[in-house]
């Protein structure tokens, strides 16, 4: 990877909560990338772990907080110059101090998705050059499980799915990256490990490991609890269920 050869990367891992940003993050230990050493524990809903830096997911919460937007609102996030001095300097200095060290780590946290700007600010700033990664999967999957954890309509769910994963496929379409689909990865994880390594330029080595846990351990079919047609026919017809069906074709493809 040529571009930003003098800069630190950073894989930026992107998309809606419960499209399986955890195990692409995990996906991305296997093969060697750093993610910290102060990581999110896991909890009932993910018990395996999200494998996100503790302190960037309190800042985050932060500025979504004094943005009056939370993770799930289906409005905008609109930052104002006050608040983009106001946490510029710290999320500058917290990537600094966690992972100034490394010239190769990654980040994930599925906020990140809906404050991109100031995240491309911060990493540019930090003198980070970022690689991005959109992990995809079904909407009515991602609505599925939001409705049992959160009680989530699924109308809500599925509009809030069209915001993350368009922001995230309109950050490849202007930067570049990879879409990991959650039901590839559990079907094919070894052809889904080769197609991230190579894209990152990264050794695969069946053998290793760290890989081997992945695969052997870490990776089951109990992480995948709903199952819909890939066609998308089993989408509701009408305006958001027309969005989300050409949009998940889109990244599928």
């Amino acid at each position: 990877m040529s571009e930003g050869a003098n800069l630190a990367q950073a894989v930026i891992v992107l998309g809606m909560h419960r499209t399986g940003t955890s195990v692409l993050t995990r996906a991305l230990a296997a093969l060697g990338v750093h993610l910290g050493t102060h990581l999110m524990g896991g909890k009932e809903d993910n018990p395996k772990g999200f494998f996100e830096d503790q302190d960037v997911n309190d800042l985050t919460e932060e500025i979504l907080e004094a943005m009056h937007c939370g993770w799930d609102s289906l409005l905008v996030p609109q930052m104002s110059q006050e608040l983009l001095e106001h946490f510029l300097t710290r999320a500058v200095n917290l990537i600094r101090q966690h992972f100034g060290d490394f010239s190769w780590w990654g980040l994930k946290d599925p906020r990140i998705t809906r404050l991109l700007p100031f995240w491309q600010k911060v990493l540019s700033e930090a003198g980070v050059h970022p690689v991005y990664i959109l992990a995809n999967r079904h909407p009515l999957s991602v609505a599925a499980s939001l409705e049992k954890r959160n009680d989530m309509p699924r109308g809500h769910a599925l509009g809030l799915w069209v915001l993350y994963q368009a922001a995230g496929l309109e950050t490849l379409l202007l930067n570049g990256g990879l879409v990991v689909d959650f039901d590839f990865m559990v079907q094919e994880p070894e052809t889904q490990l080769r197609r991230l390594s190579a894209f990152l330029g990264l050794n695969f080595e069946p053998s290793n490991s760290e890989i081997l846990v992945f695969l052997n351990e870490f990776l089951d079919h109990s992480l995948r609890h709903w199952r819909y047609t890939h066609d998308q026919s089993d989408i509701e017809i009408g305006e958001l269920g027309t969005i989300c069906r050409a949009l998940y074709l889109h990244l599928r493809d």
